[in-house]
């Protein structure tokens, strides 16, 4: 459905532009009508008015019927560019798309990220890119973390937030490589966080040519947001303590639709049994409220999900040997590409 706009600044322009371009959204300047209406808080008169019955002019701006008006700016529904998030989530509704359904290419994308402040999915990460083929994508907002500081030339983040928000394929081959592995990471400069568009543009382009890799770091309320990914693989250390931190971190960010866990260390004997709990209650609509959120909750014995037809997510352990980690990185692509 084609979205309309009227009154917008040239910078709220670009950013509106550039955002209906992520998820394929027609967009044009004002009237004729659209579904969406996108206008400059205050000028929404531009848009037209209406004759009332007896002659007179409505004050209020014309709107068809089944056109929704959505105010930009101060005073109105969202500003920019503080609110973008919003806006793009707007604009996948107007579209009538499901989130990242179009654009989206052949090949699987995987966001990595840990629940453990002890653990590090970063290793995890270069396994499945190195494994695959994929390109690995810094996603953590600070470097250098896949990127050596010796590494020399190739495109940084830093570089791409001032050029166009819409990329060629074949920038993977600006990548620099390390290790066999084709990185676009951050440097002192800065990077980009899982939930930026700017990162949905660049895994949107590079995953028509390449297996994409996006390393979140921990799994937060940013990396919950990124809708780049279509699998998720949390990891992260599987004690007692760190069972309940795990639940704590899927119940307070929420739980992937396709999720698998990779468990670094010595596993507590129930680690499975509470996640595969917590992932039953979601899909099945009972969750956990976050206010009762305790630890005796967590790792109460009768926390199963005993009764409930929901496949618990695959949880494997994280190998030592380099045959191991080849070995478990396959099954985790594989797993992906079911789901995918």
């Amino acid at each position: 459905m084609p979205v309309r706009w009227c009154g917008l600044a040239p910078d709220e322009v670009d950013a509106v532009e550039r955002l209906a371009g992520l998820v394929g959204v027609g967009l044009a300047p004002g009237p004729p009508w659209a579904g969406c209406v996108l206008a400059l808080a205050g000028v929404e008169a531009d848009l037209g008015s209406r004759q009332d019955g007896e002659g007179g002019q409505d004050s209020g701006a014309y709107l068809p019927e089944g056109t929704a008006l959505l105010r930009i700016g101060p005073g109105g529904h969202l500003r920019l560019p503080e609110e973008e998030r919003a806006l793009l989530d707007v604009l996948v509704a107007a579209s009538g798309k499901a989130p990242g359904s179009e654009g989206r290419g052949q090949h699987p994308v995987v966001l990595v990220a840990t629940w453990s402040w002890t653990c590090d999915g970063a290793r995890l990460a270069r396994d499945l890119a190195r494994s695959a083929g994929a390109v690995l994508v810094d996603a953590t907002g600070i470097g250098p973390r896949h990127l050596p500081v010796d590494v020399g030339r190739g495109v940084r983040w830093a570089q791409l937030r001032e050029a166009e928000r819409s990329f060629p394929p074949e920038i993977v081959d600006q990548f620099p490589q390390v290790d066999g592995v084709k990185v676009l990471g951050a440097d002192a400069r800065g990077g980009v966080l899982a939930d930026d568009p700017l990162l949905a543009a660049l895994v949107e382009s590079v995953s028509a040519v390449v297996p994409v890799v996006v390393d979140a770091g921990r799994w937060d309320e940013r990396a919950a947001r990124c809708r780049s990914a279509q699998v998720v693989v949390l990891t992260g250390a599987a004690g007692r303590a760190d069972t309940a931190q795990a639940c704590a971190a899927l119940l307070a960010w929420g739980v992937p639709d396709a999720l698998a866990v990779v468990t670094q260390g010595r596993r507590w004997p129930a680690f499975e049994q509470h996640v595969a709990a917590l992932v039953a209650d979601h899909a099945t609509g009972r969750g956990i409220a976050a206010q009762d959120l305790h630890w005796e909750r967590i790792l109460a014995p009768d926390a199963g999900a005993e009764g409930h037809p929901v496949a618990p997510p695959p949880v494997w352990r994280q190998a030592r040997s380099p045959s191991g980690r080849r070995r478990l990185a396959a099954r985790v692509w594989q797993w992906a590409e079911e789901h995918a």
